[in-house]
């Protein structure tokens, strides 16, 4: 429902034009807040780079679509965020297919935990490792990617959750 109503503000404040000839980054992609921007980018006039570990044939099917309408304006790379090794072969692919990358959106992010009494660290280090360590990467690997072009533009996205806590949490959200 929340990239519902993204989407369609998004769609009402589009300026058609603000991102032409622009090379733009999403990770989250897939789904919610991630996807409602890289359509949003991608209706500005950029080319975008959908990227979320999750493989949705929705998402295929649209980039298909997109690209019968513009050319190569998007593509999706199937990458597990929390890898340094598939941000650097993320970063190859975009210098090669598209010379330069603008535009990075650290979007990606979950909250899969259960009550911390009962949570395990190693369900805690992969939050952790999602929302906060895939932002290092993505800054890290985009910069280098950036300088070459003396210009760019990083999104680091959070949670409210980031900021408060919910004692009783006990689900899992995909962002």
């Amino acid at each position: 429902m929340l990239s519902q109503l993204v989407s369609s503000f998004s769609t009402a404040a589009t300026l058609f034009g603000r991102l032409d000839g622009k090379v733009c980054l999403v990770t989250g992609a897939a789904m919610g807040i991630g996807k409602a921007t890289a359509d949003t980018f991608h209706r500005e006039g950029a080319t975008v780079i959908y990227s979320d570990i999750l493989e949705k044939p929705e998402i295929t099917e649209q980039i298909e679509q997109l690209n019968q309408k513009r050319d190569n304006s998007a593509v999706f790379i199937k990458m597990d965020v929390t890898k340094e090794d598939q941000w650097k072969n993320t970063m190859e692919q975009i210098k090669e297919k598209f010379g330069k990358l603008d535009v990075t959106v650290n979007n990606a992010g979950i909250l899969d935990m259960d009550h911390v009494e009962k949570e395990t660290l190693k369900g805690f280090k992969r939050v952790e490792a999602v929302n906060i360590e895939s932002v290092f990467l993505g800054c890290k690997h985009s910069i280098k990617l950036m300088k070459e072009q003396k210009k760019g533009s990083i999104i680091n996205l959070s949670s409210i959750l980031g900021l408060v806590g919910d004692p009783g949490l006990k689900k899992t959200i995909l962002f």
